[in-house]
């Protein structure tokens, strides 16, 4: 692992992220080419002259660019397969931007076995099937760039690329209360105004295009989220998990249902159940921001290893947070962390490696176990999610307790 050079590592891994792309492209799983599919259509309406009623994005205005830009190449047309090896292909360009920048940045710190981090990478990033058929790629390369201008205290420049991100999909949203914070507890009012105008700069050009070039109220940019209001506990959330536990303890029956593209738990109570998963989120939350200004208080403001490794492993908490708060736990969802792993200590590198691979099995190999409460499906997902929950705890503890601890056994 040490004698293979971390440049020709990261180029071997480019290769077979192309050549994988390729061999994914041919094959259909269980539903995994639906979104390439949803997105191909969607591109199809927003390309067509004609006025359409029904021409409503299900993601923010931003998102338009992953999914129009394979329509670059006039080859394209009406032709769903040539759409779909062009939009993993530029996935694969955005996820190799993005190990790129994490791979120069480590070396930049002088990070140790930087190689080992990169074939790890590997191991993550290859058998996840999800991160070349979703856009997700795209806001989470751009969530990388945010988070290292932030570290090069380029607030401003930070500022615009998690606004860009949170204008293609919702997520990054979890980093703007994170990051002010952090800088809250620095006393650095300057940086905080750079920051904040950096946030509103893409909001007010959005606004713009939205009312005055495409001529729309500007309600109707906020309209994707009524679809997501609407779901119930998806079949892989932590929710979900709580449920079968009890299901195994009282031998209740369960059962699902397909609404929104994916499947549901039906339950009698899942009002209630959301209203306590919001209440516990915004509290989890809460607790989550104060500790990271009591962490980052004393944290150097230099781009140093420490500080890298100590805001790479809250921004990975607080999504993880986010994932196992909410009521949907997609296995696209964890793209949005991949950028940001190799900087983490190499414990929980490995940890979220086995994380990556259960889900890799899972979705879509062992999905419809999952949805038909089978084993071995029920089973890893109960694993996976309760792995999450140990990352998010593991990572959440501050490194000096970890140093004391290990200076008792000592």
């Amino acid at each position: 692992m040490t004698s293979l050079k971390p440049g020709v590592a990261f180029t071997l891994h480019a290769i077979l992220l192309v050549i994988v792309a390729f061999i994914y492209s041919n094959f259909y799983f269980n539903g995994l080419h639906w979104d390439v599919t949803f997105y191909f259509e969607k591109s199809l309406e927003f390309l067509s002259s004609e006025e359409d009623a029904n021409k409503r994005l299900e993601y923010p205005l931003f998102a338009l660019i992953p999914i129009l830009l394979p329509h670059v190449f006039r080859s394209v047309a009406n032709d769903f397969h040539a759409y779909k090896v062009i939009f993993m292909m530029q996935n694969v360009i955005w996820l190799c931007l993005s190990l790129y920048l994490a791979y120069r940045e480590l070396e930049r710190l002088k990070y140790r076995n930087i190689t080992g981090r990169l074939i790890i990478m590997a191991a993550i990033t290859l058998p996840f099937q999800v991160v070349f058929l979703r856009m997700d790629m795209f806001p989470a390369m751009l969530t990388l760039l945010s988070f290292l201008a932030f570290l090069h205290r380029r607030y401003f420049w930070s500022g615009v690329f998690l606004m860009l991100g949170i204008a293609t999909k919702l997520y990054p949203v979890v980093l703007v209360p994170l990051f002010g914070m952090i800088l809250l507890v620095w006393w650095d009012w300057k940086a905080i105004g750079r920051f904040v105008a950096g946030l509103l700069t893409p909001v007010i050009g959005i606004v713009l295009v939205w009312t005055g070039v495409l001529g729309k109220e500007p309600a109707g940019l906020l309209a994707f989220l009524a679809a997501h209001q609407e779901r119930g506990i998806q079949v892989e959330s932590l929710a979900a998990t709580v449920v079968y536990l009890a299901h195994f303890l009282k031998g209740f029956p369960l059962k699902s249902a397909y609404v929104y593209g994916a499947d549901h738990l039906v339950l009698f109570s899942t009002k209630a159940i959301l209203e306590v998963l919001l209440t516990m989120y915004i509290l989890l939350k809460f607790i989550f921001i104060v500790l990271s200004g009591a962490v980052f208080r004393d944290v150097s403001r230099k781009p140093d290893h420490r500080t890298t490794s100590l805001l790479a492993g809250y921004v990975t908490a607080a999504f993880l947070l986010f994932m196992l708060a909410n009521k949907v736990f997609s296995p696209q969802y964890l793209i949005w962390l991949i950028p940001f792993l190799c900087f983490l200590r190499m414990p929980l590198l490995i940890g979220f490696l086995v994380i990556f691979l259960l889900s890799s099995l899972l979705f879509p190999f062992l999905y419809d176990q999952i949805r038909e409460f089978a084993m071995p499906g029920l089973g890893l997902i109960i694993l996976r999610n309760l792995l999450c929950v140990a990352m998010l705890i593991t990572l959440c503890i501050p490194p000096v307790a970890w140093r004391k601890y290990y200076r008792r056994r000592s």
